[in-house]
């Protein structure tokens, strides 16, 4: 009996070793759907076209005319948008399958765009030649130079006479909210209300 016994766990842990080697490189298929998705596929990729012709812009030798188009920027907002600021065409937005194009006929202040900023409410503001404009998804409010306090058109053209008055060339949010922009000839802040020299 106790032979028996013996050999009962043995065999026992014989079987379950050869069923576990047994059911080993067995594959489970599942079968498979097939689904008609209708898939979105163009030969051509996406592009920014331009539309404005030639553009004039300053330099340290005088007033130029140029029909190349340079790219000054370029910023992804928080939807996942890509803005592209441009040097002639406006602002171009990038959605993920088409370019927009903004230009002054819709809104922009000028087609030289030099930087774009997201502020904290989404809006996106880009800096220009010739001031400041702020998109808020629907329309432009447009800060052109000539409203920014302390413009002197005399101190400036000391400074330098081939430049337009306040050509913004960076801008940045600071944490209370304030909006501050590096133009040409100064540093100028904006707190909702007003925009100063600094």
């Amino acid at each position: 009996m106790t032979k028996c016994c013996l050999h009962n766990p043995i065999y026992s842990l014989l079987l379950v070793l050869l069923f576990f080697t047994s059911c080993n490189g067995q594959v489970k298929t599942q079968p498979q759907e097939t689904v008609n998705d209708p898939k979105v596929s163009t030969n051509e990729q996406p592009k920014m076209i331009k539309t404005q012709g030639t553009y004039t812009y300053h330099s340290g030798t005088g007033p130029h005319s140029d029909t190349s188009v340079s790219i000054s920027s370029i910023v992804e907002d928080k939807h996942g948008n890509i803005w592209v600021a441009t040097m002639g065409e406006g602002v171009y937005r990038y959605d993920g399958i088409a370019f927009k194009n903004f230009t002054v006929t819709d809104g922009l202040l000028t087609n030289v765009v030099c930087t774009i900023l997201e502020d904290k409410e989404g809006n996106i503001w880009f800096g220009t030649t010739n001031g400041a404009s702020r998109y808020n998804g629907m329309f432009f409010t447009n800060f052109p130079s000539s409203v920014i306090k302390g413009n002197s058109p005399t101190l400036e053209a000391k400074i330098n006479p081939y430049f337009p008055p306040k050509e913004v060339w960076s801008m940045l949010q600071d944490k209370t909210g304030k909006i501050w922009f590096a133009t040409t000839n100064g540093i100028y802040c904006y707190d909702g209300i007003n925009l100063q020299i600094f």
